[in-house]
């Protein structure tokens, strides 16, 4: 009885891998910015890791507590003599061969747009990153501010 609910675990972990495998890249330091409930958008930020010889393109994602994920870059533009933080969407977002893409408050970050629910601080959300060639699974804790390690 034992031996086959470790060989169907063993084979839900090694289908896993192997969609996880196809994608050379690994994401740390993850998290959603909560927002107060009739607020349309929030972020998502993270660190990828590139372990490939080639760029990654982040296009977009998904989660069940947004109808849409995007893309978009930090901006700065000077105003009348004021530096002026904004935001663009783009098609996707670069992560260079053997390096890194630092998504961050004020910097480039995953946009969760018309907000179906909206998580408390330390509840945790199931998030999808879409790549070009496939997709990685992530479970982030949502926070305020950047949390602690």
């Amino acid at each position: 009885m034992r031996f086959p609910a470790l060989l169907i675990l063993l084979m839900a972990v090694t289908i896993q891998l192997a969609r996880a495998g196809d994608l050379p890249v690994t994401v740390e330091g993850g998290w959603v910015r909560a927002m107060p409930p009739g607020t349309d958008n929030s972020a998502a930020y993270m660190t990828f890791t590139n372990t490939g010889d080639k760029p990654l393109r982040v296009t977009g994602g998904s989660t069940e507590i947004a109808k849409i994920v995007m893309p978009m870059i930090g901006t700065k533009q000077v105003i009348d003599g004021k530096e002026v933080a904004g935001m663009k969407g783009v098609d996707a977002l670069i992560v260079p061969p053997h390096g890194t893409l630092v998504l961050e408050p004020g910097g480039d970050h995953l946009m969760l747009m018309e907000m179906i629910s909206h998580p408390k601080p330390g509840d945790k959300v199931h998030f999808t990153v879409q790549f070009d060639g496939g997709t990685v699974q992530l479970l982030l804790p949502v926070s305020i501010d950047t949390p602690a390690p």
